[in-house]
């Protein structure tokens, strides 16, 4: 019995000195603290200077065209230009909209063509907009069919970054005769 309990003992005190066993000998392995830290710092930095770029990012009106206008549908080509007034390239990855004409709400729309957008460049681009007007006022509509509107243009621009998607909100106005 004796016996058997030291050879218990044996192998328990083994497998616990096997567990707690790991290797502190670093002197012969090169540790390169400050590469790791400068490598994290500069991921960092590049990630803020997306977000800034993406912030500092300008949405302007150009132009919206009524293709068709009826007691049920609203056909528009909107025409807007993205500026980007920093020193990084952003990649406008997609934009969700509502559309306003005299504050009564024309329906919603999205934009999903990426566009990337240069340091200090506009790309202007267009996007075709239908929507239900059949509760709208007959005013409105024909306030729509004289061209005399304030439209207003609200939403969120999604900028693809190094750290993932970045949001941006937005609201324009726009009147004919008016270029932003």
């Amino acid at each position: 019995m004796i016996k058997r309990l030291i050879i218990l003992f044996i192998i328990l005190f083994v497998m616990f000195m096997a567990m707690g066993c790991t290797s502190t000998d670093t002197e012969d392995q090169p540790v390169d603290n400050d590469t790791g830290a400068n490598q994290t710092e500069q991921e960092d930095m590049n990630i803020e200077e997306s977000a800034q770029a993406v912030r500092d990012t300008e949405l302007r009106i150009r132009g919206i065209e009524v293709n068709e206008i009826s007691r049920d549908v609203v056909d528009l080509t909107l025409t807007f230009a993205v500026y980007n007034p920093g020193d990084t390239t952003v990649e406008l990855e997609r934009m969700e909209y509502d559309i306003y004409a005299n504050d009564v709400r024309m329906g919603e729309g999205t934009f999903e063509e990426p566009i990337e957008i240069p340091p200090d460049e506009e790309i202007e681009t267009t996007t075709n907009f239908v929507g239900s007007v059949s509760t709208a006022p007959a005013a409105i509509l024909g306030a729509v069919t004289e061209g005399e509107v304030v439209w207003t243009m609200e939403g969120t621009m999604f900028f693809n970054t190094e750290s993932g998607t970045v949001e941006q909100s937005f609201s324009r106005e726009f009147q004919r005769g008016e270029e932003q």
